[in-house]
């Protein structure tokens, strides 16, 4: 059981979305009609039932969600057996009907509501609404506040946003992707007088890598509390086994790694041989930090971009414009790859970066808790 004792910063918001169940008594309502028109997949799934459920975004009148409800299974197919939506306004909603509350009638929209509703222990709403569940949306009510940023860039990325989660909409064009915004957020103003005890800047695809939800996070968190020194440790959310380097490590995918590490410990005034320390491991900058351990941090990362960025340092820029032999390189847009890095293919910039954590760690005897 998980006790009381987290809470993320900011709660889930209300969903602005109607449940509509479509027939023959009001599939031609130009409402409806118009819904249909705008929506192939809806079109496909009418061909194939008399009977479908659509989730219609109040906002945008925008399709989220489409089931078809088959004669043999009554009008509770489609709201029970745990299907998810996965969609912008909707990520990790579960439908559900276990109360056997009443479907709304043909053509009648019924409001949704959020989970600040919540009236039982398995955060189940009952009423006379539809009804639907966050399985992973504990309501934490002490005063550990999490803040994560996720941070998206176009409409596919705005997808995988976890809403209980502060999006964060990244339009800089840079090779440091989101380094760039680990480094803006770190070294903002927000930490001057934080109102919060954790922070975390993560990628939108946090959710896809690591598996962990929410609850989990959570979970993982209280488990190992006892282990937590606000002033000296930090949070890591995975590590792999028997890895015992991970800057030599990344050689293995990116060739010039450890060759770009090592003149970059140099240019800090460091051992170039530290590059052979024993560095605790940290994966795509998916940690929390103490808001005052974020600044430190801030300042570091702050710092390499800055010997990153010299450009009077030839052999340092040489190896950065190299290809970093990303397999993604061959699957995007060139244009847009010119437009970050400056070349058709993935530079090594933040690749580098995505170990800066680790460096940092390492140089100032912080200890990483891993989570997964």
């Amino acid at each position: 059981m998980i006790s009381n004792k987290f809470k993320l910063k900011f709660p889930t918001t209300s969903l602005h979305a109607n449940g509509i169940i479509i027939n023959d008594q009001n599939i031609n309502n130009p409402g409806i009609h118009k819904l249909i028109s705008l929506n192939k997949h809806l079109q496909n799934k009418l061909e194939r039932a008399n009977k479908v459920f659509i989730l219609v975004d109040k906002l945008t009148n925008q399709v989220l969600y489409v089931t078809e409800i088959h004669p043999t299974l009554g009008d509770n197919y489609g709201v029970v057996n745990g299907k998810q939506i996965n969609t912008i306004s909707l990520n990790n909603v579960y439908l559900c009907n276990t109360y056997n509350i009443d479907l709304p009638k043909p053509g009648e929209l019924w409001d949704l509501y959020s989970s600040k509703d919540v009236v039982s222990n398995e955060n189940i709403i009952r009423g006379k609404k539809l009804t639907f569940v966050f399985k992973e949306d504990k309501q934490y009510i002490t005063d550990i506040k999490i803040e994560i940023k996720q941070i998206w860039f176009d409409e596919k990325s705005f997808k995988n946003l976890d809403p209980r989660y502060t999006g964060y909409y990244n339009t800089d064009k840079n090779p440091y992707l989101e380094s760039w915004v680990i480094n803006k957020v770190l070294n903002s103003e927000e930490l001057d007088e934080p109102k919060f005890d954790l922070i975390g800047i993560w990628s939108h695809a946090m959710r896809q890598k690591t598996g962990l939800t929410v609850n989990k996070i959570c979970q993982r968190l209280e488990e190992k509390w006892p282990l937590y020194n606000r002033e000296t440790c930090v949070w890591a959310i995975w590590k792999f086994e028997g890895v015992n380097n991970i800057l030599v490590q990344s050689a293995k995918w990116h060739p010039a790694f450890t060759d770009i590490w090592k003149l970059l410990l140099d240019r800090m005034g460091l051992d170039p041989d530290l590059i052979n320390a024993k560095y605790q491991e940290c994966y795509m900058n998916y940690f929390l930090v103490s808001p005052e351990i974020g600044k430190r941090y801030g300042e570091f990362l702050n710092s390499l971009i800055e010997i990153m960025e010299n450009k009077e340092d030839k052999e340092l820029q040489r190896l950065l414009f190299l290809d970093s032999t990303y397999y993604k390189s061959k699957h995007m847009n060139k244009n847009t790859l010119i437009q970050l890095f400056s070349k058709p293919y993935y530079t090594y910039h933040p690749f580098i970066l995505e170990r800066a954590f680790s460096v940092f760690c390492y140089l100032n005897k912080i200890k990483l808790i891993h989570i997964h």
